[in-house]
């Protein structure tokens, strides 16, 4: 089975994921595609070894911070100085940058071949990649600069300063995800505009001589790095046009015992102004048994039984944050309640870490080694997950996952 994710913050509202499972589907490959929210990128890239993925992608903003990882370079990530794609299934790493292809592509497709003036708004990565590509199209490329920052490669401009600007540009390309300024309503409308954005994409509301979305970008350079991972022809691959995010607003928390869950679910419920529940203690409300006494009365199966029946019922619910069990993910039915309701984030912590957590713990399951447990689980919860996230400090947790739920809906 093939293992990847894309790695990056915010990244919950990514659809690679939607798209990579499509790819696998339409090649008949059996695989799982995850993502990996972190702002430490050694810790990212750590949690990414000890998965043992097979490639990942990556946004940002860590697409220049992967140039440090000394691994062998493809032309386009030397080229650019930027990676956002590691294959791992090969006897050394390999980094590459499929946006180069991406925007080539759209760049040649145009029905306007002679772009003598070019926009670009915003100042990252995906800024200096376009600008990369696009100086073999352009006379002439000017930025949009967001924020005060000096920009070795071509001349920016602040939006007062564009205003004065009396020529109109052939061609726009958006990769800033906020509307930054009061854009006057003419302001797009005889240019071509290509959109990095997919997620909230500000600049649809404009008209424009032709607007390029962000889909299609995301499209052509993932199924790029699908090609380069997997070693396989994509040009005759039909994709479905639904790359809609899952619009359902609970929140899953899954993950080993001590990982944190309840604590995480109860503080990120208060911020967000959500309800929460944690499912084994609800279910030991509900049936007025402790988890140990229905497991000694009814055994791992019956207790089971009774956790799916009661997941169900609480998928109903909508803006809930629910703790799950340790092991509620192993039942293929209940990752089927769990995806038609929300998104699974699993609260990923290293062995060692539950170790220190689990001295003297009385649960039904601990009469198992904890080690051979934790091992047994691994493939489970990377296979169920949404979003993983690796909870070695509390409070950052808390910010980065509330900022990535912000971000989403």
């Amino acid at each position: 089975m093939i293992r990847a994710a894309v790695i990056g913050s915010p990244i919950l509202h990514s659809l690679s994921p939607i798209l990579a499972h499509q790819l696998f589907q339409i090649s008949g490959i059996e695989g799982h595609y995850s993502r990996i929210c972190g702002s430490d990128f050694d810790d990212v890239i750590n949690l990414v070894n000890y998965l043992e993925l097979d490639y990942i992608n990556i946004t940002s903003p860590f697409k220049s911070e992967a140039m440090k990882l000394g691994y062998i370079m493809q032309s386009t990530a030397f080229e650019t100085k930027l990676v956002n794609t590691i294959l791992f299934n090969s006897s050394q790493p390999i980094a590459l940058n499929s946006d180069t292809f991406a925007i080539s592509e759209i760049l040649k497709q145009l029905p306007q071949k002679n772009i003598k003036k070019a926009l670009i708004i915003g100042g990252g990565d995906t800024a200096l990649i376009s600008y990369l590509v696009l100086k073999k199209f352009s006379e002439e490329i000017i930025g949009l600069s967001i924020r005060d920052s000096n920009n070795p490669y071509y001349q920016s401009f602040k939006f007062d300063e564009l205003m004065n600007f009396n020529s109109q540009f052939d061609l726009i390309i958006n990769t800033h995800p906020k509307k930054a300024f009061n854009y006057p309503a003419t302001f797009f409308k005889d240019s071509i505009v290509i959109d990095a954005i997919y997620h909230k994409p500000w600049l649809k509301a404009f008209q424009a001589k032709l607007y390029i979305e962000g889909l299609e970008w995301l499209k052509l350079q993932g199924m790029k790095s699908f090609e380069y991972a997997i070693d396989i022809d994509t040009s005759d691959f039909e994709l479905n046009s639904d790359f809609s995010i899952n619009e359902k607003s609970n929140i899953y928390l899954t993950g080993f015992m001590k990982s944190g869950k309840t604590t995480i679910g109860k503080e990120l419920a208060i911020r967000l102004i959500y309800d929460f529940i944690d499912l084994d203690e609800y279910i030991e409300m509900i049936t007025g048994m402790t988890i140990s006494n229905i497991f000694n009365t009814l055994g791992e199966s019956g207790f089971r039984e009774i956790e799916s029946t009661v997941l169900k019922e609480i998928s109903m619910r909508t803006k809930t944050i629910i703790s799950l069990g340790g092991g509620t993910i192993l039942d293929p039915t209940n990752v089927e309640t769990i995806k038609s309701s929300g998104y699974n984030i699993w609260i990923f912590n290293y062995l060692r870490e539950i170790m220190e957590r689990t001295d003297n713990m009385k649960r039904p399951l601990l009469s198992q080694n904890v080690a051979e447990l934790y091992e047994s689980r691994i493939d489970a919860y990377f296979q169920s997950s949404d979003m993983i996230f690796h909870n070695n400090q509390l409070e950052k947790t808390l910010d980065l996952l509330e900022n990535e739920i912000r971000n989403t809906f």
